[in-house]
C-alpha cells in the first residue's frame, strides 16, 4: 500500500458535483459525517469530540466547546442548516445523547479521503470540506 501524503500545496475547494461524487462513493456513516462537516465548517478534531448533546436541533444550533476547539479561546455556536440537521438525525439513530457523533480516528478519515481521491479522480482532504463551507458562507 502507498504511504499517505499530506496535501499542503493548495487549498482545495469542492463544487457541488464533486461533493456529490464524494458522498456517493462513501459509506453511509462517512457520508453523513462529511455532510455535517461541509454544512457546519467544523474541524476534524472538533467533529470527533462532538456528542449528540452538543446539538440543539430545536433551535438549529451546534455548540463547540472551548476545550474541543483549535484556538481554545471561547465556545462557538454554529447555526445548523437543514442538511446538517438531517445528517445529525440520521447519525443519532439508536444512539444516546452522551454518545460521540463518530468514533472514527483522524487516521481513518485521512485514509478514506486519500483512497477515495484516487478512486474518483480528484484530490481532496477532510479539511477541503471546511474550506468549501467557509468559501460558500462568505460568498
Amino acid at each position: 500500500m502507498k504511504r499517505l501524503t499530506r496535501i499542503t500545496s493548495k487549498i482545495v475547494l469542492l463544487n457541488s458535483q464533486q461533493l456529490n461524487t464524494i458522498f456517493k462513493n462513501s459509506s453511509e456513516h462517512l457520508r453523513l459525517v462529511m455532510e455535517l462537516a461541509v454544512n457546519t465548517g467544523v474541524r476534524l478534531n472538533e467533529l470527533r469530540a462532538l456528542k449528540f448533546s452538543d446539538f440543539d436541533l430545536k433551535n438549529s444550533i451546534l455548540h463547540v466547546a472551548v476545550e474541543n476547539s483549535k484556538t481554545k479561546k471561547h465556545d462557538r455556536f454554529v447555526p445548523l442548516n437543514y442538511k446538517a440537521k438531517a445528517a445529525v438525525k440520521m447519525l443519532k439513530k439508536d444512539k444516546k445523547e452522551t454518545d460521540f457523533v463518530t468514533d472514527l480516528t483522524d487516521h481513518a478519515f485521512k485514509t478514506h479521503c486519500y483512497r477515495l481521491s484516487h478512486k474518483i479522480g480528484f484530490r481532496f482532504s477532510f479539511h477541503s470540506l471546511r474550506h468549501t463551507f467557509i468559501t460558500a458562507f462568505y460568498n
